[in-house]
């Protein structure tokens, strides 16, 4: 949730991400709004798109360490209660 953002952007080492392509359906329907990305690998793509890609790369959260984010959480949240 929010703490990981939080903490994601106090510390992006804690995080693993790999630049990958996303989409989000527009589609009519209960999957209509979701954040689509493809891990398979697409030989060919940009031969196909003349060069092109139809999904923006975006940089994806792949692991997170878990450990150094709750630390780091706790220390903010304990450290300002104190003051």
């Amino acid at each position: 949730g929010d703490a990981g953002a939080v903490c994601a952007v106090a510390d992006p080492g804690g995080l693993t991400t790999r630049l990958l392509p996303v989409e989000v359906s527009l589609a009519p329907g209960p999957g209509r709004g979701q954040t689509i990305v493809d891990r398979r690998p697409r030989h060919g793509e940009s031969e196909i798109h003349d060069g092109a890609r139809e999904q923006a790369l975006v940089d994806v959260g792949l692991d997170v360490d878990v450990e150094r984010y709750v630390k780091l959480w706790l220390e903010t949240v304990e450290g300002g209660s104190r003051s």
